[in-house]
C-alpha cells in the first residue's frame, strides 16, 4: 500500500485578543528586522505567526499600520511607562540616572531594526507623525516626573519641560554618536554618560559661587 503523505500543519494556538495583537507584532518586527520593510508581506506575517493572512487585518488595517505599531514598540517610552511604579520610591539621583540607562538600552538593543525602520519612516508621513508623537509622550513623562520631584521638595522650582527636552535630547545625541560602536564598548559608555549626565542636570554647570544667578529673560 502506498504510504499517503501530509504536509505538516502547525497547530493553530487560541490567544486572547491582545496576546495575539502582541505576537503578530513581534513577528512583524522580526521579519522587518531580517528583510527589511518593503520587502516584508501581511502573507509572510502570517505564515510566521501561523495564523490565516485575513486574521491580521481584524488587529491591522495595512502593512503600515503594523509599522505604526512596531514602532511604537521600539520607542523608549514604553519601557518608561512599564519602569514608572519602580522609579517612584528612588532617590531623585539615583531615578533620573537609571531613566536614562532605560532609554539607552532599549535603542541599544533594538538598533539594528531601527535602522531598517528609520530608513522607511522619512517615506510614510503617518510613521514620521507616530515617532513625533511617541517622542512629545516622552518627554511629557519626563516632564511629569521631575514635576512631582519639584513638588515633594527633592528639586527646586523650574522649567520641567525645558529640563524634559535636554533631557531627552541628550540622550539621543549620545546615542547617535555612538550606534554604530559593537555593544560591549556602547554599554559602559551608556552607564558612564547617564551618572555624568544626570550630574550636570542636576546641579548645572556654573560654579558653586555663582549658583544664585538668575537666568535673563526670555
Amino acid at each position: 500500500m502506498d504510504a499517503v503523505t501530509h504536509k505538516a500543519t502547525r497547530p493553530r494556538v487560541r490567544l486572547l485578543p491582545e496576546e495575539r495583537r502582541r505576537q503578530l507584532v513581534d513577528v512583524a518586527l522580526r521579519l522587518f528586522a531580517e528583510n527589511g520593510y518593503d520587502a516584508t508581506t501581511t502573507r509572510q506575517i502570517a505564515e510566521a505567526a501561523g495564523v490565516a493572512e485575513g486574521l491580521i487585518f481584524r488587529y491591522f488595517r495595512s502593512k503600515q499600520e503594523i509599522l505604526l505599531a512596531v514602532l511604537r514598540r521600539q520607542h523608549p517610552v514604553e519601557p518608561l511607562h512599564r519602569a514608572r511604579a519602580e522609579l517612584e520610591p528612588l532617590p531623585v539621583r539615583e531615578a533620573l540616572t537609571q531613566l536614562y540607562i532605560l532609554v539607552l538600552e532599549h535603542l541599544l538593543e533594538g538598533r539594528e531594526l531601527n535602522k531598517v525602520l528609520f530608513s522607511v519612516v522619512a517615506q510614510l508621513p503617518a510613521a514620521h507623525r507616530q515617532l513625533k508623537e511617541d517622542a512629545r509622550e516622552g518627554i511629557q513623562f519626563l516632564s511629569d516626573f521631575l514635576r512631582v520631584r519639584v513638588a515633594r521638595g527633592e528639586l527646586r522650582p523650574f522649567d520641567t519641560q525645558a529640563a524634559a527636552h535636554l533631557f531627552w535630547g541628550a540622550g539621543y545625541s549620545f546615542f547617535m554618536s555612538h550606534r554604530d560602536d559593537p555593544a560591549e564598548v556602547m554599554r559602559p559608555l551608556l552607564h558612564r554618560f547617564a551618572v555624568e549626565a544626570t550630574d550636570v542636570i542636576l546641579r548645572g554647570i556654573l560654579p558653586e559661587d555663582a549658583a544664585g544667578e538668575s537666568a535673563p529673560e526670555a
